[in-house]
């Protein structure tokens, strides 16, 4: 029964088609601030995920070179350290770029 209803949907879906989208010009004053906010920490934002992004890159390329070369866990060790100053140089920067 479900199934017929799906061919149904796929042959005749003027019910999805009809749906009214919402776009940013038709919310209010509060969306508008909310995405002005987003725009102005745009910057911070990128940098906390490159943050993360350089602890898990690094420490996963120590953990390889550890793994291929049996010296558990030194490069880890060396990557993740790398990774944390490399990612909180850059968390700074953008700090001070305001």
């Amino acid at each position: 029964m479900e199934s017929s209803r799906l061919i149904l949907c796929i042959s005749d879906c003027t019910e999805v088609n009809s749906m009214r989208r919402t776009y940013l010009s038709d919310v209010g004053p509060a969306n508008k601030a909310l995405q002005d906010s987003l725009d102005q920490n745009e910057p911070r934002i990128i940098a906390s995920y490159a943050l993360i992004g350089a602890i898990l890159l690094l420490g996963g390329v120590g953990y390889a070179v550890d793994w291929w070369r049996g010296t558990s866990p030194w490069f880890l060790l060396v990557g993740l350290t790398m990774g944390i100053l490399f990612g909180f140089y850059n968390l700074v920067a953008s700090l001070r770029r305001r």
